[in-house]
């Protein structure tokens, strides 16, 4: 969002990456009874050598 008349502006953030077992338990200690991982957008399982984590996590 650009700051009140107009410009750009400038946010600092932090980025962190996470292992795959290491985000599947912080879903769950947040609360989520289930958590599916997968390693790419076409539904695969998550594997150390997967592309991708995607995560599905239901209460």
């Amino acid at each position: 969002m650009p700051p009140p008349g107009g410009g750009s502006g400038r946010a600092a953030y932090d980025v962190r990456i996470y292992r795959a077992e290491e985000f599947a338990e912080l879903c769950r200690e947040a609360g989520f009874a289930a958590v599916q991982l997968y390693g790419d957008w076409d539904g695969t399982i998550y594997r150390d050598s997967s592309p991708y984590l995607g995560a599905v996590a239901t209460a």
